[in-house]
């Protein structure tokens, strides 16, 4: 029952009437602990809306002193954290996020924090930030960060004239990370480093002694993708079964061996070709991303050159490479950013409302239309994958432009808005 009622006002503030659900679970009183903190939460996200920085505050402090251990205490954490990040208030978000990583360690999300709080230091070049960078190490040595981390403690060491150490760091990346995005940058650090023999022969034996302790999982892997006798069974049945056009059938037969079996990146790759077929290419990628989660650690040779097809598809080619030449931009930058946007799902729709391949929001939509005099236009246009490519090619030069042809501080304005980046 306190749940339910709780959920009365959580209701209101779905529908953006603020003020009354505001007003309704102030005056709620409820029993159950979980629904407190629920309660709770929503007050302080009601707060966050009306920009009211001491409500929220007095929410949070409530919430540490009532339920400091509640899941909606930690999502109040980021919240808050959040809404004082997106306006770069270091000072305000570096407790808060803090607060998430040190009471919620276990946590998925307390990673991120921690990486928060370490990046900033970082940024400002704190005294503590190599000291950070190697404690998020050692406290999550499989989040999505490690490559990073790894990566500015190599800078780290370049600035202080260690180059043993920063050659360590960059090898750890380029032998365990092959397809990161630090794992390039590492190279190119490794080759301005000292060419001498002597030099390329170094080691630093304290950073290799502090990655031994480094309790990280198996990184860069090796995927077997001949099929076994009980992959070859499933493979023989699912093909016999879409052969009589029961692809329902095929892909269920799949998808339990994928969840059940031992050759999970097999089916996904059997699924993902089927789901090509019927030009699903976004329903391909997630088959992929689902039953071979770990294959931005594999090396390009260990996987069938369609695997790598799939993953990284180019569907709408003509139209891509056409928009990417006339706005003097890589096709292949444009395929990324279509594959992050949509998975090139030309119908997909955002929470914030943004549209197709390339996740264009309409007021953008319309303002980019006039520029490029796309007759007659509107909102539905954005579902067609030729316009919009043609709309999102010609806005993501005008970002590049405004930042320079800073490619990763364009490709984040185009994601966050160009204030932000």
């Amino acid at each position: 029952r306190d749940a339910a009622l709780v959920k009365i006002g959580v209701a209101q503030y779905i529908a953006k009437d603020t003020k009354a659900a505001q007003k309704y679970l102030a005056e709620l009183t409820v029993q159950s602990p979980q629904a407190d903190a629920e309660r709770l939460h929503y007050l302080l996200l009601c707060a966050r809306r009306a920009n009211d920085r001491a409500a929220m505050s007095a929410e949070l402090d409530e919430l540490a002193r009532l339920h400091p251990d509640s899941p909606w205490r930690l999502e109040a954490l980021l919240a808050m954290g959040n809404s004082y990040l997106v306006e770069n208030q270091v000072d305000a978000y570096e407790p808060l996020f803090r607060a998430c990583y040190e009471s919620f360690p276990k946590e998925a999300r307390a990673a991120g924090c921690h990486w928060k709080v370490t990046w900033a230091h970082y940024l400002r070049r704190k005294d503590d930030a190599r000291d950070l960078l190697r404690e998020h190490l050692r406290l999550f040595p499989n989040s999505d960060e490690s490559s990073a981390a790894l990566y500015f403690l190599g800078r780290l060491a370049e600035g202080a004239d260690d180059s043993a150490s920063a050659r360590a760091y960059y090898g750890e990346i380029v032998r365990e990370y092959p397809n990161y995005f630090y794992t390039g940058l590492a190279r190119e650090r490794i080759s301005a480093l000292p060419q001498t023999e002597a030099a390329s022969s170094l080691v630093s034996a304290p950073v290799s002694s502090f990655l031994r302790t480094v309790d990280f999982a198996t990184r860069a892997r090796v995927r077997n993708f001949e099929p076994n006798g009980r992959a070859k069974v499933r493979l023989a049945r699912a093909r016999l079964l879409a052969s009589a056009g029961l692809d329902d059938w095929a892909e269920v037969e799949l998808r339990y061996a994928a969840q059940n079996e031992d050759q999970p990146h097999v089916m996904g790759l059997e699924l993902a070709t089927m789901a090509a077929r019927r030009s699903a290419q976004d329903q391909a990628i997630r088959y992929l991303k689902r039953y071979a989660p770990d294959y931005l650690y594999m090396r390009i040779d260990s996987a069938p050159a369609e695997f790598w097809k799939l993953a990284f598809p180019m569907p709408y080619r003509e139209d891509l490479e056409r928009f990417a030449r006339q706005n003097n931009l890589d096709p292949f930058l444009v395929a990324a950013l279509a594959r992050q946007e949509s998975e090139f799902n030309p119908k997909a729709v955002s929470v914030s409302s943004a549209r197709g391949l390339t996740q264009i929001m309409p007021s953008t939509g319309r303002e980019l239309s006039r520029r490029l005099r796309i007759r007659p236009y509107s909102t539905a246009r954005l579902f067609q994958p030729q316009v919009n490519l043609q709309l999102g090619a010609y806005y993501l030069r005008s970002v590049a432009d405004s930042v320079d042809g800073r490619w990763e501080a364009a490709l984040a304005a185009y994601n966050a808005g160009l204030s932000r980046a």
